[in-house]
């Protein structure tokens, strides 16, 4: 087996390790596996989302506490993007997140389009994310019964970020603070997001 060869097969392995990992984060947080959903990060690790920015193990433990409670969600990791350096990795995952709630006194269901993106880091062998912040892109709610229409309350949707005004609006009413400048596709925001990232997979090859 040539060098060339070898090198590409050992990288396609790293990609499918890491495209498991991403993965894998889904379904341990949909169905409540906070053990193995806590060992998808590094133990200083840090997320930024919606409804929470900060360590990871904190957002373990909060999403435990929030588990339930009538709500259904479902997040669907639909591929993702990797470049590789040296034990390290930046990933970009489109992910769709299905919803299902009584929102202002009705049966409510909708979907949350954004994308991960990940700081990722080999240690010992294993990779594990470091860093993990959504780019939001849109979404939409609707009735989940046939022929009715849902009453919002149109001041505080009006004030939900425009990128995921709706999931913002039903976590508002859940009792949870969502940041109004979260960031969204082309915008400031993500472009520091993307250009803090690449700085750190280069400082990798240093």
């Amino acid at each position: 087996m040539n060098a060339s060869l070898e090198q590409r097969l050992g990288e396609a392995c790293t990609r499918t390790e890491i495209a498991d990992l991403i993965q894998r984060w889904g379904f341990c947080r949909d169905q409540g596996r906070w053990q193995a959903l806590a060992d998808t990060f590094h133990s200083e690790g840090t997320i930024a989302v919606s409804w929470f920015q900060g360590m990871f193990s904190d957002f373990v433990a909060a999403s435990r506490a929030r588990f339930g409670g009538g709500v259904f969600t479902k997040h669907f990791m639909t591929g993702s993007a990797i470049e590789l350096r040296a034990g390290r990795a930046i990933a970009e995952t489109n992910v769709i997140l299905a919803w299902r709630a009584r929102l202002d006194g009705m049966d409510a269901l909708g979907q949350a389009y954004f994308r991960f993106l990940d700081r990722i880091e080999a240690r010992q062998g294993a990779w594990r994310i470091l860093r993990r912040a959504a780019i939001y892109e849109s979404d939409w709610a609707a009735p989940a019964n046939p022929g009715e229409q849902l009453r919002l309350d149109e001041g505080l949707l009006a004030s939900c970020p425009a990128a995921c005004r709706y999931l913002a609006y039903r976590l508002s009413r859940g009792g949870l603070s969502v940041a109004p400048d979260l960031p969204a596709a082309g915008s400031a925001a993500e472009r520091a997001l993307r250009s803090e990232a690449e700085r750190w997979l280069e400082e990798g090859t240093c």
